[in-house]
């Protein structure tokens, strides 16, 4: 599996643990809605970024090494 692949999965797995933190903080009343609201708009604009990146990334490695 080369880096392109596993981006989104990593990316799903990440969303999958914040999500179960964010339900745990709800349920023990300690979520910092603000700080979550942030992180979440911050996750939804960059993850797109990302996958470009590494997109770039994975051709760029496989032209060096030809």
């Amino acid at each position: 599996m080369n880096v392109a692949e596993a981006a989104p999965i990593s990316l799903a797995a990440i969303t999958l643990a914040s999500g179960v933190g964010a339900l745990l903080g709800l349920k023990n009343k300690i979520l910092r809605y603000k700080a979550a609201v942030l992180m979440a708009i911050f996750g939804l604009v960059l993850s797109p970024i990302g996958l470009m990146g590494i997109a770039m990334y994975s051709k760029c490695a496989s032209i060096d090494s030809l």
